[in-house]
């Protein structure tokens, strides 16, 4: 029933599906791709279920509970990536931020450098 779900893009309905199955199920046959439909489902941007943080959770679950899964490599490429880009915004956030006094520092000096200039006399 989830598949339906997440095949038509209903994400709320086929996250609730893939948890339901999860829970009740005893047999773990297909639990890592119920969990990995549930991270994409929390990846998706226009999903309404949305959840960063429960995504990556739960492919962490996935690649550590069913360490012979067909999903796992997958698991593990968004797992990285996703550290990738954290890296990045970290290295965007540091060099905005040495943008920002550097600029502070050329006013700084452009106003050291005004005041030094001797002032015109009108003729």
């Amino acid at each position: 029933m989830g598949e339906s779900y997440y095949v038509t893009g209903d994400y709320t309905s086929a996250a609730q599906s893939y948890q339901s199955y999860l829970d009740a199920s005893l047999e773990p046959a297909n639990h890592d791709r119920a969990l990995f439909r549930l991270a994409l489902i929390s990846l998706f941007p226009e999903s309404p279920v949305q959840d960063q943080s429960r995504a990556l959770e739960t492919l962490q679950k996935l690649v550590a509970d069913f360490p012979q899964s067909l999903y796992r490599p997958e698991a593990e490429f968004l797992l990285r990536l996703h550290q990738e880009v954290e890296g990045l915004r970290t290295d965007l956030s540091k060099r905005d931020q040495r943008i920002r006094e550097l600029t502070q520092e050329l006013e700084r000096l452009k106003q050291i450098d005004m005041q030094r200039r001797p002032s015109r006399l009108p003729p």
